[in-house]
């Protein structure tokens, strides 16, 4: 419906009193007479009479024909604004029950704008202080993290384990806004100080090996390395056998590798296939330079895993230990094993000899494991 008045809001229609109340209570702020409907006064002075025949008029302005009936017989501007209260405004426990259900079964949808959630959010809580409720900032968080979905679970479990006196509504809001940022921007070029990743497609080395002197290889790939072997050998041994070399250095930050069967004809792949195969690395900076194999610390990629998992809290550049752990399902018998932390690993990725500083966000710590998971979708 358009707006019909110089004031440029639609008249009140009988539906979303809260928000036409908030326009009016401005309208008459703006013109010196809010004082009027706030307090019922027995003087008759002029000026206070002016006033108040001015805020019944602007009152009257703002609401359409169906609603007139409740003004008419009123002589005052306190007397009109508290009967539309009467009406469409319920105070008391009945109105608060209404809304505090309402505020506790909101729920955010998958593909819902995430500001537009919250702007729901605050409506049903304004509404629910209108009526005289007593709302504590502990209740609003609660009500706030328990409204979001299934994909936030694991931002909301961050958010849970925040000590106390740092944990508001504000806070949150805040996380949630850079997490939605975050999800925006999947190539996020956040910077990191303590670890460098690599994604790289295979391609040919230009340049000689330090081990051995030969061309078209580095020395965490020589033959000679390994007592006669591939390192691609070997690696394709411990996979088929689900066993997996330990990392004994922890000082470092790894690498971490994203193994694929191999073809029993092409073992050797590393070295001998042309087919691109993508790696994901993460090791000290000057590990990276030095090329140490022993600091490598081993990721399988997992589509089937939901959220990225880490057996050593030392890769963490920012690290939250879990006041309740995550339970996390490992078979269909029930087994699981759980997650007793969250953080971030900052990381540098290098692509085509291009680097990109990056961030590995909500990595779950999880003690348990044998291997290092990385989810991809």
């Amino acid at each position: 419906m358009a707006a019909s008045n110089k004031f440029n809001i639609n008249p009140f229609d009988g539906s979303n009193f809260h928000n036409w109340k908030f326009r009016m209570r401005r309208i008459l702020d703006e013109y010196g007479v809010l004082s009027s409907i706030e307090n019922e006064v027995d003087n008759k002075d002029a000026n206070v009479t002016k006033n108040d025949k001015k805020a019944m008029s602007l009152i009257v302005q703002c609401v359409n024909d169906g609603q007139l009936e409740i003004l008419m017989e009123k002589e005052s501007s306190y007397s009109m604004w508290k009967a539309l209260c009467n009406v469409y405004e319920k105070k008391g426990l009945a109105g608060q029950l209404g809304l505090r259900k309402k505020l506790l079964n909101l729920k955010m949808k998958e593909n819902e704008n995430l500001e537009d959630h919250i702007k729901t959010f605050e409506e049903i809580l304004r509404q629910l202080r209108e009526t005289g409720a007593v709302v504590s900032e502990d209740d609003i968080v609660c009500a706030l993290l328990n409204s979001l979905p299934d994909s936030f679970s694991t931002i909301v479990t961050v958010l849970e384990n925040l000590p106390e006196e740092s944990l508001n509504v504000d806070v949150i809001k805040g996380k949630l806004r850079d997490e939605v940022e975050r999800r925006l921007q999947p190539n996020s070029d956040k910077s990191g100080d303590k670890t460098s990743v690599a994604f790289t497609a295979k391609q040919k080395f230009n340049g000689n090996c330090n081990l051995c002197g030969k061309y078209g290889h580095k020395a965490r790939y020589c033959y000679n390395r390994f007592g006669g072997r591939e390192k691609s050998t070997i690696q394709n041994h411990y996979h088929n056998n689900q066993q997996y070399p330990r990392v004994e250095n922890q000082n470092c930050l790894g690498r971490f590798v994203n193994y694929q069967r191999p073809n029993r004809s092409h073992s050797n792949y590393m070295e001998a296939d042309n087919k691109d195969k993508v790696c994901f690395v993460s090791e000290n900076k000057h590990d990276l330079e030095e090329d140490k194999e022993e600091h490598d610390l081993k990721f399988f990629v997992d589509s089937g895993c939901t959220d990225h998992l880490v057996k050593d809290d030392s890769y963490f550049s920012c690290h939250v230990p879990l006041k309740k752990s995550i339970k996390i399902a490992v078979t269909k018998n029930g087994g699981f094993i759980n997650a007793i932390g969250v953080g971030d690993i900052k990381a540098v990725s290098y692509s085509a000899k291009k680097k990109t500083e990056c961030e590995i966000k909500n990595v779950l710590h999880v003690s348990e494991l044998r291997r290092n998971l990385l989810s991809v979708k």
